[in-house]
């Protein structure tokens, strides 16, 4: 009834008031446009956080990464994101994978920095940030579409990729997944990987495969 009302008042308006009918409109749809180009830079700066219900995760702080502590088991697939916009890989390594038989962790890290870049006493909101509830939040998404269980983590550092492959070795991983860099190439991706693996103090005594993934499915297969 609304609507017709409306609708009828907008008819008469025409009629009797065709110029300014027309005006009104183009000045409404001006705007229109206006906030609907507003809203969607606000979602991609804010990653859209005010407009996602986000699932709600129970954290379980530990001082060290482990398999016990993580409950998964030697020879998992440890896959690295960061942005919820680029899931890609996430999705492909998910559909090769059958995590009955293989145990799948997804991880970020959390950027420490400035002089109290310390791992100990860091509070439960510096280390799992609204940010990283999003992330997730789509991660979960991705694994209950696929039917498959995922393993979240969020580890602290100031290296990204330091972090990356002490993870992978204290978790005894057989292989780390990424999305591909906007600046590296695979190839260059691969180096960095082998160098920081090379440079851990106790370098494990096995070979673990650094796969990237392309959004497109292609894969970059590197054994370290």
């Amino acid at each position: 009834m609304i609507v017709m009302l409306l609708f009828s008042v907008a008819g008469i308006n025409l009629i009797t008031k065709e110029v300014a009918t027309i005006s009104g409109v183009a000045f409404t749809l001006v705007f229109f446009l206006i906030f609907v180009i507003s809203e969607r830079i606000n979602e991609r700066k804010d990653g859209a956080a005010a407009h996602i219900q986000m699932d709600q995760f129970q954290t379980h702080p530990q001082e060290n990464v482990s398999k016990e502590g993580l409950g998964v088991r030697p020879g998992n697939t440890l896959c690295f994101v960061r942005d919820h916009h680029a899931l890609d890989h996430v999705c492909k390594a998910l559909e090769a994978t059958d995590t009955e038989k293989k145990d799948f962790v997804v991880m970020t890290v959390q950027i420490l920095k400035g002089p109290d870049t310390g791992y100990e006493g860091i509070a439960e909101h510096q280390l799992f940030t609204s940010y990283k509830q999003l992330l997730f939040t789509h991660v979960v998404a991705l694994a209950e579409k696929e039917g498959k269980t995922v393993h979240l983590l969020v580890v602290p550092s100031s290296n990204i990729l330091d972090a990356i492959v002490l993870t992978a070795a204290r978790l005894d991983s057989a292989e780390v997944i990424a999305g591909p860099s906007p600046v590296l190439s695979p190839e260059e991706q691969a180096r960095r990987f082998r160098k920081a693996w090379k440079n851990l103090r106790d370098e494990p005594k096995r070979q673990i495969c650094f796969r990237i993934i392309d959004p497109d499915g292609n894969t970059h297969d590197f054994r370290i």
